[in-house]
């Protein structure tokens, strides 16, 4: 039997363009409107390497208690005139279909989760929010409250949560 233990992810967008890229001009802001969608003082964060991912935890205020590879890299999904690619942070391109780092790093991102206190906050790329937990809202950041841990299905998404600013427009 499992213990029910939400977690919050939080998924960064808005992003620049380049490899390895932080935050978009303004996206700070719609960044720190997710704040109120989370714990008040989680007990952990654990935030992915990328610059986005980093940056995304700083304009959230919070303190980040340990970073992972397994919840995402500097690496992007880009589209161009030969298809899908991988942008690596030093510039080079592969073609997807090469790349099997989401696949190799399901296992080890939803350990983390398991791993992690109730109301703990992890901060994570779209390609991890979308090809492992399987959830997008257009390009904006998003919440996702991940029950870990239930009788019927060890990872259940509870809710997607849009930006305060976001949900107003719509």
């Amino acid at each position: 039997m499992y213990e029910e233990s939400i977690i919050y992810v939080v998924v960064s967008g808005l992003l620049a363009s380049g490899p390895d890229p932080g935050l978009s001009p303004g996206a700070e802001s719609i960044v720190a409107s997710l704040r109120s969608l989370l714990p008040h003082c989680p007990p952990v964060v654990c935030c992915a390497t990328g610059r986005a991912e980093r940056e995304t935890a700083w304009a959230l205020g919070l303190r980040v208690d340990r970073y992972s590879s397994a919840l995402g890299t500097s690496e992007r999904l880009v589209t161009t005139d030969d298809g899908p690619c991988i942008l690596f942070a030093d510039g080079t391109m592969i073609p997807a279909i090469l790349s099997t780092s989401l696949e190799d790093r399901r296992r080890a991102f939803t350990g983390i989760l398991s791993s992690l206190p109730p109301e703990s906050v992890v901060i994570t790329n779209r390609g991890s929010g979308i090809g492992i937990l399987g959830v997008s809202h257009e390009d904006t950041p998003f919440v996702v409250r991940v029950n870990y841990g239930t009788e019927r299905m060890p990872l259940d998404i509870v809710e997607v949560l849009i930006p305060p600013q976001k949900a107003s427009t719509m």
